[in-house]
């Protein structure tokens, strides 16, 4: 219906032109943005967590945790060596964060 609209407005040329031009703009704007690898990712998650106090089924521990967003932590990091690393807990977990300023 838009198409329709546009296209009254314009001539063909100039709608052909119009579309044309914003695919090229699509195109080059993905071709520009570079994929993050993996270390990069690790490197920002890093810089934006803070240790904390979790319970997870009973258990408390101590855990490097970052926000993921909608009120879910992942777990960087653990006092266990690793056991509840890369899981995501709910923010009803996270008892007290330790926050350096």
């Amino acid at each position: 219906m838009i198409k329709q609209q546009i296209s009254l407005l314009c001539s063909k040329t100039t709608y052909r032109t119009l579309t044309t031009s914003r695919l090229i703009s699509k195109l080059t704007s993905y071709g520009t943005n570079t994929h993050k690898t993996k270390k990069q990712e690790q490197e920002k998650e890093e810089h934006y967590s803070c240790w904390c106090f979790v319970r997870i089924d009973g258990t408390g521990f101590d855990a490097k945790i970052v926000h993921k967003g909608r009120g879910k932590f992942k777990i960087l990091n653990d006092e266990y060596g690793g056991k509840h690393s890369n899981k995501i807990v709910d923010a009803s977990d996270v008892i007290r964060c330790k926050v350096e300023i």
